[in-house]
């Protein structure tokens, strides 16, 4: 068993020895072969930024980083999905485990997992069940990570997913309806005449950000489009509400 002097320095090692592959690999295995329980989560942090700044090369390592995706610490949570992330196409089957996190309760920790998803759907289609998952949730800080999540993905969702985000913009929680607004207008939904009619009927919202969102999406209509009407009357609507 090492002392914590051993442990911290195996870990300084791993960051000075980086860009030398041999010997950080050979650091790697010296400080992963210790027991989990037994380190910090300073370490764990430092190992898993260590493997990030590696990318595809830390691919040998990656039995290590996804049990740390359970690790009691959120710091530590972080780091692995980071690392898992840094793999590029390699993270693609780890997605689903990465988007499980999105359940969690530190709003931090949803929000690095959000951008590791997007970053991963850059390489390759992620596991969406799990996020689906995500969207049903009693926590609605929950359901609104899932949603900017699938914001994110764009190129592989279909009109099934655009009818699921549509339905959270009658959610109880105006955050989530919010999201919900905002996640359609990443994704395109101002080309949809089904979804920009829903959309607008958010510019009654009591919600001012609600509002503020749906005139926002609106504006994005070409000129072109036959529902530009929609966003001359997204000003009138933004306007009598400021009179009020």
């Amino acid at each position: 068993v090492l002392s914590w002097p051993h442990r911290y320095y195996y870990s300084s090692t791993v960051l000075i020895a980086k860009d030398v592959r041999f010997h950080a690999f050979t650091a790697y295995a010296q400080a992963f072969s210790t027991p989990s329980s037994l380190l910090p989560p300073r370490v764990h942090c430092v190992l898993l930024n260590a493997l990030a700044e590696l990318g595809e090369d830390a691919a040998p390592f990656i039995v290590h980083a996804l049990p740390r995706l359970l690790h009691p610490h959120y710091d530590v949570r972080s780091a692995a999905v980071n690392a898992l992330e840094s793999l590029g196409p390699l993270a693609v089957p780890h997605s689903g485990a990465i988007a499980a996190l999105l359940s969690a309760d530190s709003i931090c920790l949803r929000r690095t997992v959000v951008d590791a998803l997007g970053r991963v759907a850059a390489s390759g289609r992620p596991e969406l069940d799990v996020i689906a998952t995500a969207l049903e949730h009693a926590r609605p800080g929950v359901r609104e990570s899932a949603l900017e999540a699938l914001g994110r993905l764009g190129e592989h969702l279909d009109g099934s997913h655009f009818q699921a985000i549509a339905a959270f913009l009658e959610d109880e929680d105006l955050r989530v309806r919010r999201q919900a607004v905002e996640t359609l207008g990443m994704l395109g939904g101002h080309h949809n005449a089904e979804l920009l009619a829903r959309v607008a009927a958010r510019l009654g919202d009591y919600a001012p950000c609600v509002r503020q969102c749906a005139a926002s999406v609106l504006k994005m209509i070409p000129k072109d489009n036959p529902m530009q009407f929609l966003n001359k009357n997204a000003y009138r609507v933004k306007f009598i509400k400021q009179i009020k």
